[in-house]
């Protein structure tokens, strides 16, 4: 049984406890992973044709390259998933199975492509990545795609991918909903949402006054979770800050969000925010963990003991916000917007009024106000969990970097159009030899600059 959709994205918000079960128990019944031999796997392409589904589900063919005997498989995806990708990725990967004798073969989903390109030595190409064809991009065929990925796998050792001491060359393949979703390399380090929730919770029952669990989303590209914590002492210090800089965030409370991803969009990660439940901010750089290196149970739940302690340092660096001036207050609004990549059309009016308000402003005032700009966009737009996310995160990194300052200057667009409507503006040069002499100029009808050149210097009038 189907128990997401590819594109969905499920919203468990409210607050309540069977909520909270119903989301983990739809994390816990669609997630499946396993180790699986890089060098033995194999491409296969899936005949786009509908008509054939029986004998594709009893058995196919994988061509290892030009003139191979081909190896017969049967296909572990059920019915439905191989005929949505019949549509769309057109690959499924066969490798032997880790748990019983014979082949595991499961068809790709869109998310799992790049992966298995890339442990294929073949990176960011686009020509075996794309999904889609565009004016200045061919599609490749499915099976050109499958003999060219099977020749890389076959031949590719990458930094990544050497093999252990067995002569092993495992590579991780993480399955959802009876498709390959993302595949890591062998450095790759798997850990498990619902074990981060355990361990989060654990150091929430021992590091706060209480928490409460507010919702969360799960999609088979990003999970999330979102706490509401009380710590009363922390909360007063960033009111205090908060009160100096002339801000008032009464209403607003201290929460945590957990988020993961398994298909490489990001690891396990911590974000402390401030919320009234309307705008969110993060008040300190998020905390997080890679799926590599050191990552473990472990290494989490110190991430989880260092949130706490960002709480009560989070204060010292909003202050040192209110000490930085913005002098072009509507320009540094919109260049922040563009700065995050979004359509600076929708945040006109909120910059203008941001400038009234604001005649003199600092820093704090500036991230304040585009903080509550950017919720009235995630509320109105509603992008995905993650882009929420990342759009917190990048206007943290953004108004706390170096790069505010940077930032807080006349727009590039509206320095191009001041210089070219001087450009279109007609001039008259006027020679004056003794600038007391002149009495009078007439100008044609249209605007116009007068230029009076003297022996020592040149006058627009």
């Amino acid at each position: 049984m189907q128990i997401l959709k590819d594109d969905e994205t499920r919203v468990f918000g409210k607050e309540s406890f069977s909520d909270q079960v119903e989301l983990l128990s739809t994390l816990e019944s669609s997630e499946e992973s396993r180790w699986i031999n890089r060098s033995m796997s194999r491409l296969l392409p899936i005949d786009n044709n509908p008509i054939c589904i029986g004998s594709i589900m009893k058995e196919t063919t994988v061509v290892d390259r030009i003139g191979s005997v081909p190896m017969k498989v049967n296909i572990n995806s059920p019915e439905w998933a191989v005929l949505e990708e019949m549509g769309r990725t057109q690959l499924a990967i066969t490798a032997p199975s880790p748990y019983r004798k014979g082949n595991e073969t499961y068809v790709l989903a869109d998310t799992a492509v790049a992966s298995v390109m890339r442990n294929a030595g073949y990176g960011t190409s686009k020509v075996l990545n794309s999904l889609k064809e565009t004016k200045r991009l061919k599609m490749m065929a499915p099976a050109i795609k499958a003999i060219i990925a099977n020749e890389g796998l076959r031949l590719y050792k990458g930094e990544d991918l050497t093999p252990d001491k067995s002569g092993d060359n495992k590579v991780y393949n993480y399955i959802s909903d009876g498709k390959l979703r993302y595949q890591g390399s062998n450095l790759y380090i798997p850990f498990p949402i619902l074990d981060a929730i355990d361990v989060f919770r654990k150091t929430l029952i021992d590091g706060f006054d209480g928490y409460k669990y507010v919702g969360g989303t799960v999609s088979h590209k990003f999970t999330e979770f979102l706490f509401k914590v009380n710590d009363t002492d922390a909360l007063d210090t960033l009111k205090d800050v908060f009160e100096r800089a002339g801000q008032n965030i009464e209403g607003f409370d201290l929460y945590i969000r957990v988020a993961a991803s398994n298909t490489g969009l990001c690891g396990t990660n911590l974000y402390p925010l401030l919320s009234d439940g309307n705008s969110a901010f993060l008040i300190e750089n998020p905390i997080k963990m890679e799926h590599r290196g050191s990552a473990s149970v472990d290494q989490f739940r110190e991430n989880c003991l260092n949130i706490l302690g960002a709480f009560k340092t989070a204060g010292e660096k909003l202050s040192s916000l209110d000490e930085i001036e913005i002098i072009h207050a509507e320009d540094c609004f919109l260049n922040v917007i563009e700065e995050l990549d979004l359509a600076e059309s929708t945040f006109l009016e909120k910059a203008e009024i941001f400038a009234a308000t604001f005649p003199t402003c600092s820093g704090m005032d500036l991230y304040f106000s585009v903080a509550e700009a950017i919720g009235d966009y995630i509320r109105d737009t509603k992008p995905s969990a993650f882009k929420a996310v990342k759009l917190l995160e990048e206007l943290f990194y953004l108004v706390t970097g170096k790069e505010l300052t940077k930032l807080d200057c006349k727009r590039k667009k509206a320095e191009k159009a001041e210089k070219k409507e001087k450009e279109a503006t007609p001039s008259i040069k006027v020679k004056v030899v003794e600038a007391e002499s002149v009495s009078s100029i007439s100008l044609p009808e249209e605007k116009s600059t007068i230029i009076l050149e003297t022996e020592k210097e040149s006058i627009a009038v």
